[in-house]
Order: structure tokens, then sequence, then C-alpha cells
């Protein structure tokens, strides 16, 4: 079990002011090689070497945008762009055994997209603001069974946003937006043709909230209710291939639906005593999704009402801290943290779980000018 990578990166930004508008561009350019040694049944070498793994990695990717934007100070405020990424991944798995190497193949990814926004403001307290960016995503792999396999998606992804500044200590907003994620190959050339491509991701993202400030800024309260219609979810399934080896792949299970709900609170009742506590909700379950392990194991193969893994329904946190001055340079503090996360499910079937989470956390310490010990 390990991991040895090098890694190289480079950045570029250049920008000029025309005084009414700036003109800026970005560029990167990202190299790494990497192996990832592990045992893929967790059975000793002694035993059985069939299953020790080397995963190694050739990576090469850039991107570069142009980008024009109007100054900040305007009533009416614009910007403008065009992107483009590229990504090249030669990959293989050794087999630490008599097996011979799996040549998983090259993996091209390029991205072109154009975007822009407008937001005027309507009012003093009501300002607008539309965003919309078209992307064309395209990727390619070359198998090592001398086929082709390619996955093209494109995308308008809108966003749409209001504000509404009620008193100087008080906002409310909304948001409607739509978001993807690009589709995939699965490179394992043992998987049958069927189960290569990946569906693109989307969903529709729908907020509301209110941030206010009180007490002459004491206090912080912030609100928000959240829904997100997600549709062909990418998740991770398993594929028993002839030789009775796993293959783990990506698929698209459907439709899920988000509801949830964020709050915090801060409040400093004196110059040295403070307190916070923020909630979350998070209900993320599958709406439609059928699935032939599923079948197995209830009867049913629709897995729809159960929740989405990796995800914790309600958590929360809340932290206290006192200040105490030694003197005019020296700070003295404690604070208390407590944490708590309800467990997330480990698989779509909601079969095992992390159980739930809690966290004590206490620190102290003294802090200075420019220097701080806990």
């Amino acid at each position: 079990e390990g991991l040895r990578r090098e890694s190289g990166r480079l950045m570029a930004a250049l920008e000029y002011d025309f005084g009414d508008f700036t003109l800026t561009s970005n560029s990167g350019f990202f190299s790494t090689k990497d192996e990832y040694g592990y045992d893929s049944d967790y059975i000793s070498a002694g035993r059985s070497g069939t299953n020790l793994r080397l995963e190694v990695r050739d990576r090469e990717e850039w991107s570069t945008e142009l980008r024009l934007a109007s100054s900040g100070g305007q009533r009416v405020r614009w910007l403008g762009g065009v992107f483009y990424y590229e990504r090249d991944l030669d990959a293989e798995q050794q087999r630490l055994s008599a097996l011979p190497t799996l040549d998983l193949g090259t993996t091209n990814v390029s991205n072109r997209a154009v975007f822009g926004s407008v937001a005027v403001d309507i009012t003093d307290t009501f300002t607008t603001s539309l965003e919309l960016r078209y992307a064309e995503d395209e990727l390619v792999l070359h198998s090592a069974d001398g086929n082709t396999y390619e996955a093209t998606n494109s995308n308008l992804t809108p966003r749409l946003t209001l504000d509404w500044q009620v008193t100087p200590d008080s906002l409310i907003y909304g948001i409607v937006a739509k978001g993807n994620k690009p589709g995939d190959v699965n490179e394992d050339p043992r998987l049958p043709p069927e189960l290569l491509e990946v569906d693109e991701e989307e969903s529709w993202n729908y907020e509301v909230g209110v941030k206010n400030t009180l007490f002459e800024g004491r206090m912080t309260m912030n609100l928000a209710a959240f829904f997100i219609d997600w549709s062909k979810q990418q998740l991770t399934d398993t594929f028993i291939a002839p030789d009775g080896g796993s293959i783990s792949y990506s698929v698209n299970v459907g439709k899920t639906e988000v509801r949830g709900l964020e709050y915090t609170m801060n409040i400093a009742f004196t110059d040295d005593f403070s307190a916070g506590f923020s909630y979350g909700l998070n209900d993320a379950r599958f709406v439609q999704f059928t699935d032939a392990e599923a079948g197995a194991l209830f009867g049913d193969p629709s897995v729809a009402g159960r929740h989405t893994p990796n995800t914790s329904k309600n958590e929360f946190t809340v932290f206290t801290r006192m200040d105490h001055w030694i003197n005019s340079d020296v700070r003295a503090f404690f604070r208390t943290d407590f944490s708590y996360r309800e467990g997330k499910y480990a698989q779509a079937y909601n079969l095992a779980s992390t159980g739930d989470q809690k966290l004590l956390n206490m620190k102290v310490g003294a802090e200075w000018s420019r220097l701080a010990l806990t």
C-alpha cells in the first residue's frame, strides 16, 4: 500500500486595465506521474499475490481563459470570456504476480466554453444578475484493444440571482441555476461495450435565503433553504468479469432529489465571550433508480426512496470562545467546539452505515501581534 507521485505546475496571469473595463488572461499547465499500490482483496501476498495492484498513470493538462469585464462601480456591470481545457492520460494496471499488465489505454479530454454575465442595480436596494455558460466537452478513449470510444456533451448552464437589501443589515436573496458534470468513459477494457459510456449529469438548483446583522454588528444570523432536481447521477457499480474478478465502473442511476436547510448564528455577548451555532439538513434521496443487485437483495430492483451514499442527513456544530487580555499586547483564549454528524450510508442500498459521529475539540492558547501559541 503506498503512493509515489511527481508533479509540476506552471501558472501565468496577465491583466490590462483599460479604465472602463479590464482584460484578463489566465493559463495553467500541470504534469504528474504517479504509482499507487494496493491489495484489492486484503489477502496477504503469502497466501495469494494475484490481487496486488499497481496503478501507473501519466497525465498532462493545460487550460487558458480570456476574460473581459467592466469596472465594478457601474450600475450595469458585465463580463464575457472564452475558455479552453485539454487533458491527456496514459494508464495501466500492473499485476504484481504472473498475471499480465492490463493496459487501460489513453484518454483525451477537451473542453471549450464561452461565458458571460450581466448584473443590474434596478434600484438602490434591488439587484439582479444573469449568467450564461455554453460548453462542449469531448472525451476520447483509445483502448488497448485498438478500439476508440467517444463521449461528447454540450450544455448551456444559466444562473439567475436576485438580491433585495431590505435594510442595511438584512439581505434577502434567491438563486435559480443549472449545473452539469460531463460524461465519462469507463476505461477498463474487460467491461462490455454497453457499460463503457457514462452520460452527463444535470441538475437544477433552487435556493432562497436571508442574511442578517443584528445588535450593531454583534450578531449574524443566516438562513437558507434549497432544492436540487438531479438527473443521471453518476455512481460506482461492480461488474463481475468472466474470470471471476470484480471491476468497479461508473453508471448513471436515473434521478435524485435533494431538500435542504442551512442555519448559522454567531453572537458576541461581550468583547471577551462569543458563541455560535450552525445546523444543516441535507435530505438526498433517489427518485428513479433501478438496479439488478437491489432486486437480488430485496426482491425489488427499485432503489427509489433510499438515501444517496456518503451524505449526512442532519449535522450541527456549536462553539464558545472566551478571551482574556493578560496585558495590552497579549491575549489568552479558550475555545470549545462540539459537532454532530448523522451516519452516512456506504452505498445506495442503505445497508452499511458509518454510524453517527460526535466530536469534541478544546483549544487553549495565547496570541500576540505576530505570534500565536495554542
